[in-house]
């Protein structure tokens, strides 16, 4: 599956979760789902000899946004698992880690600027080839 066929194959799963559930949100763990997410992430390497995951929300414990994707489960280095990104480009790019970290170590100071930031970094990710994943 190339990575035109696994976007369109997510956004189906993701519909048909939605509609499975009610019509608001994905249904909770969604294996379909989270399974399309990862096919996105293998298709996006399969097709650019890369993938890398992308943290928009970091805390404490993810001192680095951007990580290269493993996503051979017979890979001891296997990293690409329900909620483990948000995001994945095909390569890495300086300015969205940068983005991502001036989010992170900017003083809170509302939802409006912490819109604001998320959306430059999502409008950004989307420049540069980023699919956005949704696990459940």
């Amino acid at each position: 599956m190339n990575l035109q066929e696994a976007k369109e194959h997510h956004l189906r799963q993701w519909h048909s979760s939605i509609v499975s559930n009610g019509g608001l949100l994905p249904m909770e763990a969604d294996d379909g789902l989270n399974a399309s997410s990862v096919d996105v992430i293998r298709a996006m390497e399969a097709d650019f000899g890369e993938a890398w995951l992308v943290k928009v929300n970091l805390y404490d414990d993810d001192p680095i946004p951007l990580v290269r994707a493993v996503p051979d489960h017979n890979n001891a280095e296997y990293n690409c698992f329900n909620f483990c990104c948000s995001l994945v480009t095909p390569r890495f790019d300086t300015k969205l880690e940068q983005m991502i970290l001036d989010r992170k170590n900017a003083p809170y100071t509302g939802t409006t600027a912490d819109y604001e930031r998320i959306t430059d970094i999502d409008e950004y990710a989307h420049s540069i080839g980023a699919v956005r994943l949704t696990w459940s």
